[in-house]
């Protein structure tokens, strides 16, 4: 395959930090972000497009900061799935207004989750599965509803993520915040906790395994248990929500903006430091 740098170009030599980043961005990235393939290594773009090194690797973190990118390091640098806020906005907004519930979003995320789960079993990697893994640590330590639901959302997200398609990324995500949202709201109980860890746990083999009906089967019968979860009798008081969210993000902070964080939080870059520095 020739990448787009191998190509002639009218870009302007020699190239600027801006030029190269919007090359990068706009013919490099695009080339991989369905494949799940990394960019051109370092050396490589350096030697084809003409610049240093260091040029390259400071604009590389450049897209890492913008979220376009994530560096895994010895690993390579790999497209990260565009932010999809906006559609979470839109969505939420809409289920508030129409007054969606429960069910509405369970059989939305089934209809997604269950066949993404089979493409994520052929396609994911170890990182992802480790990620999914430290999630999976994360939810079960944590006392704190808000982290435990933000840790759900992003173990669904990354499920999805591993299935390489950029509209099932888009379209999942954008149902992040309402899925939150609810909850937050509901009181899981114990017994519920420890069968949706144990599902989980499920999942995960299922993928390190590469088993596309176990993957996909123990992840429907997660949801199954998530909307038990949802649908429960008991709901938390408003002021403990309103409260346990102004622990959780700053005044500025969107519910979307924060389950996007959550997402990026346990992204195998990030999860990759976090390894690394343990």
């Amino acid at each position: 395959m020739r990448w787009p740098m191998d190509q002639p170009t009218d870009r302007p030599r020699p190239w600027t930090r801006n030029s190269l980043a919007d090359h990068i961005e706009s013919e490099v990235v695009p080339q991989v972000v369905r494949s799940g393939r990394a960019l051109p290594s370092e050396r490589s773009l350096s030697e084809t497009l003409g610049v240093s090194r260091s040029l390259v690797r400071e604009v590389l973190r450049g897209l890492e900061q913008r979220g376009l990118v994530d560096i895994l390091p010895g690993k390579g640098v790999y497209p990260r799935p565009p932010s999809t806020d906006e559609a979470a906005r839109i969505i939420r907004r809409t289920c508030i207004a129409d007054g969606v519930g429960v069910n509405d979003l369970i059989e939305s995320r089934i209809a997604l989750e269950g066949r993404a789960a089979s493409f994520a079993a052929q396609r994911c990697t170890p990182d992802e599965v480790t990620a999914l893994a430290l999630t999976l640590d994360d939810r079960e330590s944590s006392q704190d509803f808000v982290t435990q639901a933000a840790a759900t959302v992003a173990f669904h997200a990354l499920v999805v993520r591993c299935a390489r398609n950029p509209v099932l990324i888009a379209l999942h995500a954008s149902l992040g915040a309402s899925t939150f949202e609810s909850m937050i709201r509901a009181q899981l109980p114990t017994d519920l906790s420890a069968q949706i860890s144990h599902e989980a746990c499920d999942v995960v083999a299922a993928l390190a395994t590469r088993d596309e009906q176990r993957t996909a089967e123990a992840l429907l019968r997660l949801l199954e248990l998530e909307r038990t979860w949802m649908n429960g009798p008991a709901s938390r008081p408003e002021s403990l929500v309103a409260d346990a969210l102004h622990r959780a993000m700053d005044a500025s902070t969107s519910v979307e903006d924060f389950v996007t964080t959550t997402m990026i939080r346990y992204s195998p870059s990030q999860v990759s430091r976090r390894v690394a520095h343990a």
